[in-house]
């Protein structure tokens, strides 16, 4: 068990909203090591209280305020029911979210660059929220009333090769999938402190944890959105805050086929751009995310990292016993695909000859 090096005071943990519901659907809780949740445990190690100089307390537990405060009744309408903010939820997962969520009887505030395109969305709040401005976020937090769970899903993919990429797309990116987030679960976080409870789950992709050529940007950005849920899994779940990362593979909500692409007509990397639908594998719906991210914020102890769907289970299974002396791609994490898809070569397949027609050395002995 994690232990911090110096001495917390924290508020009892009250009754969390978020417990299951009888007969409600249910995921299969992932429990290998990389996917637990790495913060302390609140509950099953008593923390220090002031002047105790971080020795545990062996006072018992008062008995219940006989007359405990009341509570707004869109607070708290039941066991299985909560407050969860959504961003991105004008299309694609964010919108499949928004309603599976209403339909599970939770308070739902949908948020969205232009608040008009959610009109038809079946939920409690629809608000103007640009991750990237933080007066924006502000007003739609104080908009909002009390939030229980954010579900951070803003963000966008752009399709080019590194070396060519412009800086600008990438600076984009990283405002919108990364620095957005971290921007609104800033502005969410004190309240949940302060209340020793709240959800902050970050919908991710498996190419947060693996890489796919052309789509380099799009993973950069969820790399260090991964670092950044993880990190408040272990600073906020100090104070009761749960973090899930939900992984999808590809997914048919049209964001991939909205991407901006930059390649020349005559772009040498045409041929693996054009590989990149092989690579890519099966894609599962947005109904199917939104489904996982249900299950996972009504899950009373929710996994760190949740894989949606049984192909990225398995590409992230793959990666994971992948050998570490070349890219994760390969060999195994698409299987024995890539050696048949025009336009991809293996890193230990044979080097191209150098215009002179020899081929390059090969690298030297390691000392």
């Amino acid at each position: 068990m994690y232990q911090f090096p110096v001495s917390f005071t924290v508020q009892p943990e009250p009754r969390d909203s978020l417990a299951n519901e009888p007969g409600s659907r249910r995921f299969e809780v992932i429990a290998d090591e990389e996917h637990r949740t790495p913060s302390p445990s609140t509950r099953s190690t008593p923390m220090a209280r002031p002047g105790s100089c971080g020795a545990a307390s062996s006072a018992t537990t008062p008995p219940p305020d006989p007359h405990p405060p009341t509570t707004a009744p869109h607070e708290r309408r039941g066991p299985a029911m909560s407050s969860v903010l959504i961003t991105g939820a004008s299309k694609g997962i964010g919108r499949a979210i928004a309603v599976t969520l209403a339909e599970r009887g939770h308070r739902v505030i949908a948020t969205a660059r232009r608040p008009e395109t959610l009109a038809d969305l079946p939920v409690d709040q629809r608000l103007r929220l640009d991750v990237t401005d933080q007066e924006s976020v502000d007003q739609a937090v104080r908009d909002a009333g009390h939030i229980d769970v954010l579900i951070s899903n803003a963000g966008d993919t752009v399709r080019a090769p590194l070396e060519s990429v412009p800086l600008a797309e990438v600076e984009r990116l990283f405002q919108l999938n990364t620095l957005g987030a971290l921007r609104v679960a800033q502005a969410v976080l004190p309240a949940m402190r302060e209340r020793g409870a709240g959800r902050l789950l970050f919908v991710s992709s498996i190419q947060g944890r693996l890489v796919l050529p052309m789509i380099g940007p799009y993973a950069v950005s969820k790399w260090a959105l991964e670092a950044l849920a993880e990190t408040l899994a272990i600073e906020a779940g100090h104070f009761g805050v749960k973090v899930s990362i939900v992984q999808p593979g590809a997914v048919s909500s049209g964001g991939g086929e909205r991407a901006k692409v930059f390649l020349k007509d005559d772009d040498p990397y045409g041929p693996l751009y054009a590989a990149l639908p092989a690579l890519r594998g099966e894609a599962i719906t947005p109904e199917d995310v939104a489904a996982a991210v249900a299950d996972t914020i009504e899950h009373p102890e929710p996994p760190l990292r949740v894989p949606v769907g049984e192909p990225a289970g398995r590409v992230l299974k793959a990666r994971k016993e992948a050998p570490r002396t070349s890219p994760s791609l390969w060999p195994r994490s698409i299987g024995e695909r890539g050696a048949s898809v025009p336009g991809i070569r293996s890193p230990d397949a044979p080097t191209r000859p150098t215009r002179s027609g020899s081929k390059k050395p090969p690298p030297p002995p390691p000392p």
